[in-house]
């Protein structure tokens, strides 16, 4: 037909109530947010899009559909309309209008979308597209927004070496970097100590720009093995006397935890004792080492936290010493007189005295004094001369004691007793009995008769001293001779 013929046949059959005209579109389509910031494993990330009539006069009719498409890297999970005015389907991505849509107003829908895995080569960027439609719309309305699709920053960190209990975490250990600006957090942090054993070191990166990358981490194992400590030997005495008690003590140094297990003593290669590890030291105490030059040493058996470990060697002087007198230790003196024995006093097993010496004698006779030049042999001292000196008493004071009744004493003492009597024995001479009885006492007194009256006189004799030296629990003694002439 031509122009002429449509217009009339639309004159004469009134088709306009069947027509939509065609109209410009009076909508807008925007996102917020915008963009919209995502990054993998999100499961709940949301964007809405409006839709606005911007005519203030003209109502858009109900024949309207809206129409998404995602990028690759985001999946649709929910879309839906809290109003009603749309009826979305997820499945197709479209909203189809129920109603009107009224001059200057605006009705939404919400997106919700999850983020897989990025894969290798997975976009850093892409868009969301909305595209509104309609039978009577001269031109589809379009509007996009842009998806940032947040990377974790590259972290490179490699595995760190092991470490010896002891040694705490630092920058040797701690030395993550990202080519992205940023700053990084550890845990454990810097100036950990950690225990024996392997331990998982995590690094958190946080970049400077939060819009095209998210906080990410990274982790490396660290193997912190058993130190070899340091084990300190010490004696409480050296030199020290023969029998005298020393004790040895091993110190291992420690960490944050202390040390636990035993430690063995060695002379040479002989063990001669243990000590169990108590706050970082072992003790031994012996009183059986000889007299000689000892080479001490510790072992440290080790335990979870740190590995054995021997000590260095430790000298121990055992000193035995001698007294003995300068020549044959006889001396000999009269009464009241002075004594002199000369003494030598001298170390064995080392050059010295490790202990202050006291000396006694013993075997004086009744009233000598006794005196020692010098008193005592002081510690350090070498091979030292001592005299010894005697203060005899007079006479009197060196006779033996008498005896009740000793020597001549009994005799003399019937004498005394007998005297009164010796009348009336004469009267009963005749009488027998008395005779015997006389004949008795006559035999007594004269066995005692040379007693009476007599006295006794000093004679020469010897005394044997001894000369004892003492240091601790340890002493030796010597003997001399004293004549009194």
């Amino acid at each position: 037909m031509t122009a002429q013929e449509e217009m009339l046949e639309y004159a004469l059959f009134d088709l306009s109530s069947f027509v939509t005209p065609v109209v410009v579109p009076t909508l807008s389509v925007t996102y917020s947010p915008s963009p919209l910031i995502v990054k993998q494993g999100d499961t709940a990330d949301q964007v809405t899009i409006n839709v606005t009539n911007t005519s203030a006069t003209t109502q858009i009719y109900s024949s309207v559909v809206l129409t998404l498409t995602l990028p690759t890297g985001l999946t649709a999970t929910a879309l839906s309309d809290s109003t009603g005015g749309w009826t979305c389907k997820v499945g197709t991505l479209t909203c189809t209008r129920t109603t009107a849509i009224a001059a200057s107003a605006s009705d939404s829908v919400t997106l919700t979308v999850s983020v897989p895995p990025y894969t290798s080569g997975s976009a850093t960027t892409g868009l969301i597209n909305a595209t509104a439609s309609s039978p009577n719309f001269s031109n589809n309305v379009t509007a996009s927004d842009t998806v940032i699709f947040q990377q974790p920053p590259a972290i490179t960190w490699a595995a760190p070496a092991n470490i010896v209990y002891g040694t705490a975490l630092s920058a040797t250990q701690l030395n993550a970097s990202s080519p992205v600006a940023g700053s990084f957090s550890y845990s454990p942090a810097a100036g950990t100590v950690l225990s024996v054993g392997a331990h998982t070191l995590t690094a958190t990166f946080t970049p400077t720009d939060t819009t095209d990358y998210t906080t990410s981490t990274a982790t490396v194992t660290l193997t912190v093995i058993p130190i070899t400590p340091t084990l300190g030997l010490t004696s409480n005495a050296n030199p020290v006397f023969f029998s005298n008690a020393v004790t040895f003590t091993a110190s291992i140094a420690s960490n944050a935890t202390p040390p636990t297990g035993s430690v063995a003593f060695y002379d040479g290669t002989t063990q001669i004792g243990t000590g169990t590890v108590s706050g970082g030291v072992a003790t031994f105490t012996t009183t059986t080492l000889s007299a000689q030059v000892h080479s001490i040493t510790a072992a440290y058996s080790g335990d979870s936290s740190y590995g054995p470990a021997t000590s260095g060697v430790l000298s121990e002087t055992v000193v035995d010493f001698t007294i003995a007198p300068v020549g044959s230790g006889t001396v000999s003196s009269t009464a009241s007189g002075l004594a002199s024995f000369p003494l030598v006093v001298t170390p064995v097993g080392g050059p010295t005295l490790p202990g202050t010496m006291t000396l006694k004698v013993t075997g004086l006779s009744v009233g000598s004094i006794a005196t020692f030049s010098p008193a005592t042999v002081t510690v350090g001292s070498g091979t030292t001369a001592v005299t010894l000196q005697v203060q005899l008493p007079g006479s009197a004071a060196l006779e033996r004691p008498a005896r009740p009744f000793a020597g001549g004493t009994l005799p003399i003492a019937f004498c005394l007793i007998l005297l009164p009597f010796s009348g009336r024995l004469r009267k009963a001479a005749r009488r027998w009995k008395s005779l015997v009885v006389l004949a008795l006492v006559g035999a007594a007194l004269a066995v005692g008769l040379s007693g009476c009256g007599s006295n006794s006189s000093l004679k020469a004799q010897s005394y044997t001293l001894t000369v004892t030296a003492t240091s601790g629990s340890l002493s030796h003694e010597t003997t001399l001779t004293l004549t009194v002439q």
